[in-house]
């Protein structure tokens, strides 16, 4: 009795750690991806700025809702996601699914980040030179950047959340 109360009393901890880092992740994930929703919703069903001051409260408006939301949920997301990932590597090492999703977001991330980026600084500088028609185009480009940012991490948020629940745990797959 007194073993299996010690075994209890050490998987506790283990226990109520991953379900912390489960929940943080989650949290994470709905701030990054609820982000980058609102962010494409913006796009897609807001108006279009007509004049220099709508321009610059849309602005204001992007980049509140992603330092908010978004930066705060990557921060979140990279920080369990490591942490996690110490704590079971050599069983997230074996699967396929773990890489798959981690070659995925090696691609998605960078290229997300860098095209978003380089569009933002363009439509802040074709703001601030006044050419609004041309801010109209770059912001719809962005738009674009936003929604499928979204949807390819949906995918791989999908791939996280599905694969090791078909039995794809413990091997390497």
């Amino acid at each position: 009795m007194t073993l299996a109360a010690n075994d209890n009393a050490q998987q506790t901890p283990s226990s109520a750690t991953d379900r912390l880092l489960r929940l943080l992740r989650a949290l994470g994930l709905i701030g990054f991806l609820g982000g980058l929703a609102a962010l494409s919703a913006m796009w897609a069903f807001g108006p279009i700025p007509q004049n220099l001051e709508q321009w610059h409260l849309l602005i204001g408006h992007v980049r509140a809702v992603f330092y908010t939301c978004a930066f705060t949920g990557i921060i979140i997301l990279v920080i369990t996601g490591i942490t996690s990932w110490l704590r079971h590597r050599r069983r997230l090492h074996g699967a396929r699914w773990f890489r798959l999703m981690l070659v995925l977001l090696l691609i998605v991330v960078p290229a997300s980040h860098l095209s978003a980026r380089l569009t933002a600084l363009k439509l802040y500088a074709t703001i601030d030179a006044g050419r609004l028609d041309e801010a109209a185009r770059i912001w719809h480009t962005l738009g674009l950047i936003y929604v499928s940012s979204l949807l390819a991490l949906l995918i791989i948020a999908a791939i996280a959340y599905l694969r090791p629940r078909l039995g794809q745990r413990d091997r390497g797959s």
